[in-house]
């Protein structure tokens, strides 16, 4: 399966797999449980409160189960119980947070796409032959189902949010433009992955003196460390840290 790319805030990039057939079928599977579950549990209690149940009653109990997939994915942001317990969830292709719209499309295209009968080989055949994991209603709405665990990178570990007494060394660090702080992103992950490289050791100290200037400090620290700080310190400002 093909990953997606979702920019964040801090203009870090994350990247996430599509979810795989398998997984959506065991969620909808868990979901069918929890329905069928769901409704068995409620006709039991009405029979033995009011004795026989009338077909309006039925078909009360019967609206939630209807109405499942689009008052979960509404509410649970993206996710029904059994995409919470596979860890996965529905986004917009762009990687943004899908809209009451977005669900409501994907809702009703499960009516022609409904697990129940052989028409769920048209949302299967769909998700194959798209390549992308998306059946009828992710085309049609413009979403797609994630994992909802993203591919771990230095930048994920690095400008996660951070404690709330973390005081900024640099406070000044939210002024650096977004171009700068891609530069930063980039001479440091390539610091990362090869440290006894001359070109990426030159482009760090490069890095390191103009945000230094930009800055207006002199710092001791080594550039790798330095720059790490001054990510850091971006990301506490633009996460509410800085007020």
């Amino acid at each position: 399966m093909e990953n997606i790319s979702i920019d964040t805030t801090q203009n870090v990039s994350l990247e996430y797999s599509i979810a795989s057939i398998g997984e959506r079928m065991v969620a909808t599977l868990i979901d069918l449980i929890i329905q069928f579950a769901y409704f068995l549990f409620i006709m039991l209690i009405m029979k033995s409160a009011v004795g026989s149940l009338g077909s309006w009653l039925v078909f009360i109990i019967l609206i939630p189960v209807f109405f499942y997939n689009l008052l979960c994915e509404t509410f649970i942001h993206g996710q029904s119980f059994g995409k919470m317990v596979m860890k996965i969830k529905v986004v917009m292709h762009n990687g943004t947070q899908a809209g009451f719209l977005s669900y409501l499309i994907r809702w009703m295209f499960r009516l022609i796409e409904n697990p129940f009968v052989l028409l769920n080989g048209i949302g299967i055949l769909s998700i194959v032959i798209n390549g992308k994991g998306q059946r009828l209603g992710d085309i049609v709405a413009g979403t797609v189902v994630i994992r909802n665990k993203k591919n771990i990178s230095l930048f994920d570990t690095m400008l996660v949010a951070t404690a709330e007494d973390y005081v900024p060394m640099y406070p000044d660090a939210y002024k650096l433009s977004d171009e700068e702080i891609n530069i930063i992103r980039e001479v440091v992950e390539a610091y990362r992955k090869d440290r006894d490289n001359k070109n990426h050791v030159n482009f760090l100290l490069l890095a390191k003196q103009k945000i230094e200037k930009r800055l207006g400090v002199s710092s001791t620290l080594h550039p790798y460390t330095f720059l790490t700080t001054v990510l850091k310190d971006y990301n506490q400002h633009y996460s509410g840290g800085g007020g």
